[in-house]
């Protein structure tokens, strides 16, 4: 399914390249997904297996699970300068945030197989 990591692991290694990049404004009352054709295959390029995201301005809340979006008193919390590597194209399509309170920006970096 993939694994999630919030300790230090800020670099992709092995064959994983980094190819994209998207901030994404947060809320406290709607929650969002990853940009849904950056998660689609172009080409011949494959679709991201992974994603690097750093949070910034205001705490943040997710969750992956698919069953239902966070609120911004329910979820994971993540804290401003905190960060999520998130594996699996489950779990990249099913990935949900909110912010706990007004606005919040997560920064995203895509990264696939090379080719």
């Amino acid at each position: 399914m993939g694994s999630l990591h919030t300790y230090p692991r800020h670099a992709f290694t092995g064959q994983l390249t980094a190819f994209d990049y998207e901030s994404i404004s947060l809320d406290a009352v709607t929650a969002k997904g990853l940009t849904a054709a950056k998660l689609a295959a172009v080409a011949k390029q494959q679709a991201p297996v992974r994603v690097l995201i750093t949070v910034e301005t205001a705490a943040i809340r997710y969750r992956v699970d698919g069953q239902a979006d966070p609120t911004a008193a329910e979820g994971h919390e993540l804290f401003v300068t905190g960060y999520l590597d998130i594996e699996g194209v489950n779990n990249l399509s099913q990935v949900r945030f909110i912010s706990k309170a007004g606005a919040a920006v997560v920064k995203v970096t895509y990264s696939r197989y090379e080719a």
